[in-house]
């Protein structure tokens, strides 16, 4: 009777140490999941990519939750991960291992399927991109596949044990977010009196000779490009932005910014005192457009005169006129150029912030001569003048010539 005791405590014995080796029965804690990888398969090891998608040996697509679970003998390992918490008010920045590979000229994988992190296999089969997301997680508990994802938080980095090089990578990774100060979303508050410049650092490149992005996707109407403060990068990329410093700003507010692809700069708002008034220079505008009302008020006329030199030519008979007749403040959009036939020397005199210029020389009949903008406005014809040479400016006028 012992001897069959025996026997069959050591029979059980045997198959608890078999089911444990082999790995036929699996507990996975409520609070972690189950990374799969395939030790053998009839179908093969994988041909290119790291994820498994048609049953071949390698990591596998779908996790396991917390429970147990019965596998094959000997055919699976199992890689216990913790599940991706992302704490409130964070960021969270992933980066695929596997996927299609990125163009040249694009910096950021897309995410313009609807991606869901927690689907690797519908990632990979979507088109999903390799390299860091543009996507990014907000606050919550994530169960991701760590074999095809890593996520970057400000406490620490979820991933499966990976070579020193790739360590490596994400550690200057998570170096490059720390310093944009990333993991936290901008706050701007109304007691800083600040505004957020941005910089975005991906999508098409600005045409040549312009310097600043122009604003899009700001109709709250049309969802499908609205990116809402360049909070959602896809959105922002259909509507047609460009990379580079962008015309829109950041006024007060919190906004989730993926760092990656768009940076921030705090500048203080610009006051002005009562009883005084600002001069805005503007070094940027769409090249052939007609000006509009606002820019007729603001941007100031060049009016070039060729051969002879660059140059608003208004003579003191036209200032005197014009003021007369209440109409000073449109002489800076209506230059008139005065030039002779003959090439004459140009003087100026300087009153207060005005340029009054005339002929040197006595001078009969006029010649008309075409004066074409420098700025983006129609060609003017010049008006031409026979006057004599007339007294220094004695008129003055605050505006810019």
């Amino acid at each position: 009777m012992s001897f069959q005791l025996i026997t069959i405590s050591l029979i059980v014995l045997f198959a608890v140490l078999l089911i444990i080796i082999s790995g036929m029965i699996r507990y996975i804690p409520n609070d972690r999941l189950g990374v799969l990888e395939k030790l053998w398969s009839f179908n093969g090891s994988i041909k290119n990519g790291l994820i498994a998608l048609r049953g071949e040996a390698g990591f596998q697509p779908e996790v396991v939750r917390g429970g147990f679970h019965f596998f094959m003998p000997f055919q699976y390992r199992l890689h216990a991960v913790p599940l991706v918490t992302v704490p409130q008010g964070q960021i969270g920045y992933v980066y695929a291992r596997d996927g299609q590979p990125l163009p040249p000229s694009q910096t950021l994988a897309a995410n313009d399927n609807g991606v869901d992190f927690q689907d690797v296999r519908a990632f990979l089969q979507a088109g999903g991109q390799k390299g860091p997301q543009r996507k990014i997680l907000r606050e919550g508990t994530y169960a991701i596949n760590l074999a095809n994802f890593v996520v970057l938080t400000k406490e620490r980095r979820y991933a499966i044990s990976m070579e020193k090089s790739d360590a490596q990578l994400f550690e200057e990774m998570g170096h490059i977010i720390q310093s944009r100060s990333g993991f936290e979303p901008i706050v701007i508050k109304d007691a800083d009196d600040c505004i957020g410049i941005v910089t975005v650092h991906d999508g098409p490149s600005l045409p040549q000779g312009e310097i600043i992005a122009p604003a899009v996707g700001n109709d709250p109407m049309r969802p499908a490009t609205f990116h809402n403060n360049f909070q959602e990068p896809e959105k922002f990329l259909h509507a047609a932005g460009f990379r580079g410093r962008q015309y829109q700003v950041l006024v007060d507010g919190s906004y989730y910014l993926n760092r990656l692809f768009a940076t921030v700069e705090l500048v203080k708002k610009t006051i002005i005192e009562v009883g005084t008034v600002g001069v805005v220079v503007s070094y940027t505008m769409p090249a052939g457009l007609a000006p509009t009302s606002a820019s007729k008020r603001s941007e100031p006329t060049t009016c070039q005169v060729e051969p002879l030199a660059s140059t608003i030519c208004i003579s003191c008979s036209r200032v005197a006129l014009r003021i007369s007749l209440g109409k000073a403040s449109s002489m800076r959009r209506r230059p008139v150029c005065g030039l002779t036939e003959s090439q004459i020397a140009l003087r100026a005199c300087a009153y207060s912030g005005s340029i009054c210029q005339y002929p040197a020389t006595r001078s009969k009949a006029a010649t008309a001569v075409r004066c074409r903008q420098i700025s983006s406005l129609p060609l003017r014809r010049c008006q031409t003048s026979s006057a004599c040479r007339p007294p220094p400016c004695k008129y003055r006028h605050a505006g810019s010539w």
